[in-house]
Parts: C-alpha cells; sequence; structure tokens
C-alpha cells in the first residue's frame, strides 16, 4: 500500500512552511536591493543573504515532487513504481526553472545584485516559465510511460511522447531564431548567444532524428549530462556574480575614502 516515508512528510513539512514564507522573504529581499543602491549602506552580505534566500524560495515546488515520489515508490504496482520515477527525475530540474524564474524575474537578484542585461532576464524568466508550464509536465508524462512501457520492445507511445517533446523544443528554437536580429561582429553576447541557439537547434533535431530511430536511452543520457552541464553553467555564474559584486563593492569603498580623505584635506588646507 501507498505510505508517506518520514522523507517525504519531512519534504512536504518544509513546502508548506516555505510557501508560507515566501511573501516575506521576497519582501526581505526587495529590502536588500534597496540597501545596494546606496553606497553608505551596500555590502557584499546583502548579495550573499538575498542569494541564500533566492535559493530557499525555489525550492516548495521540487520538495513537492520529491514527497510526490517518495510516496509512489513505496507502492508495489508498475504504475506507481513509474510515476515515482518520473516525480524524482524531474526534482533537479524543476528547481533549477524556477530558480532561473525566481533570478532573472522583476526585483531578482541577477537584474539588481548582479545587473545581468534586462533583455537577457527577460528571455530568461521568459522561457523559464514556458517550460515550467508546458515542458516539465509533458517530460513527466514521457518519463512515466516510457518507465511502463520498459519491458515492451513494441511500445510507440513513450516515444511519441519522446518526439513531442523534442518537437515542441525545436519549434521554440525556431521561433526565437527567427524572432531574434542578426547582430554585426563588434556585438560579441549576441553573437554568442545566436551561436548557443542555433547548436541547441542542430542538438534537438539530432536527438529527434536518434529518438525516431529508437535509440531513446542514449538520448537520455545526453540530455543527463546536459542538464548536468546546464546546472554547472548556473553555479559558476552565480559565483562570478558574487565575486563581481564583491569587487563592485570594494570599488566603490575605495572611491568614497578617497572622496573624504580629500575633503577632508581639502578642508585642512583652506583653514590653514
Amino acid at each position: 500500500a501507498l505510505r508517506f516515508s518520514p522523507g517525504a512528510v519531512l519534504a512536504l513539512v518544509m513546502a508548506v512552511l516555505l510557501v508560507v514564507r515566501r511573501r516575506q522573504m521576497r519582501r526581505t529581499c526587495a529590502a536588500l536591493a534597496e540597501r545596494i543602491v546606496r553606497p553608505r549602506s551596500d555590502a557584499i552580505g546583502h548579495t550573499v543573504h538575498a542569494l541564500v534566500l533566492t535559493l530557499v524560495i525555489a525550492l516548495p515546488l521540487p520538495l513537492l515532487f520529491f514527497a510526490m515520489a517518495e510516496f509512489f515508490s513505496t507502492g508495489s504496482s508498475g504504475l506507481s513504481l513509474a510515476i515515482g520515477d518520473g516525480l524524482r527525475w524531474i526534482v533537479a530540474p524543476c528547481y533549477l526553472l524556477v530558480l532561473l524564474r525566481e533570478l532573472s524575474g522583476e526585483g531578482g537578484l541577477a537584474r539588481l545584485h548582479f545587473g545581468w542585461p534586462e533583455v537577457l532576464c527577460n528571455g530568461f524568466y521568459r522561457e523559464s516559465r514556458n517550460f515550467l508550464r508546458i515542458g516539465l509536465p509533458l517530460a513527466l508524462a514521457t518519463i512515466i510511460v516510457l518507465e511502463i512501457e520498459s519491458g515492451d520492445n513494441a511500445a510507440a507511445l513513450g516515444r511519441l511522447l519522446y518526439l513531442a517533446m523534442l518537437a515542441l523544443l525545436i519549434g521554440r528554437l525556431v521561433w526565437l531564431l527567427r524572432r531574434g536580429r542578426l547582430p554585426s561582429r563588434e556585438q560579441r553576447p549576441l553573437v554568442t548567444r545566436l551561436r548557443l541557439r542555433v547548436l541547441a537547434l542542430i542538438s534537438s533535431i539530432a536527438a529527434f532524428i536518434a529518438v525516431a530511430q529508437g535509440h531513446v536511452y542514449s538520448v537520455n543520457l545526453l540530455l543527463t549530462s546536459v542538464l548536468e552541464t546546464l546546472a554547472l553553467v548556473l553555479a559558476l555564474s552565480l559565483l562570478y556574480g558574487l565575486l563581481a559584486r564583491w569587487l563592485q563593492v570594494a570599488r566603490r569603498r575605495l572611491r568614497m575614502a578617497s572622496l573624504l580623505a580629500y575633503r577632508s584635506g581639502d578642508g585642512a588646507g583652506g583653514g590653514g
């Protein structure tokens, strides 16, 4: 019989508590963002505090998926075990998407503390929200069906769902490429972003062809590696943002100290 394990109960309790406290944590993030605007109150500790709060704010939905995965994994039927495996697989991608949405949203850490370009933040926010609404449920359904059909050599529904998910991704990338303007060579960030989109499109088309030919396991390994790489890139970007903020705060304090020394020296000279 299905039952809640101690880990599932703990995850559910934590998710509920974080949802209750989420509004207050966002108000704290907004207050921290106001402090870094003023040179006298700016400090790297405010950015670290805001980063920790953002990491925590993104936890409730992944914790809920984890709790449900533990719940269904206690069953003995193939369906419950497949649902448990599917929910467990999407915990990490869900956290990455929610975290990216929180970082790049209006008043997010990436905009106010790290100074990421607005067009980049808008794109991250829009795409992470779309993947949470459409891509993640479709991925969950695909994994569940693939797990159920894992022992059937003639299974086709899971592969069709996989192809549908990849087709949506390809269509989205094509839309992004057609929507964006061709940058000049001097606009290096835009050129890099265009190249990444083209690379992602080519990789998605190759994955579509591979799944259509039955190489589902190989594509799963490739997709797992891509998700791990994206998680590493996001972690390094946050670390780089913290280092850049620390240097910014240090330079601001040095300029303020030199300005105060100049004023005090000018005042002493005028008094003499």
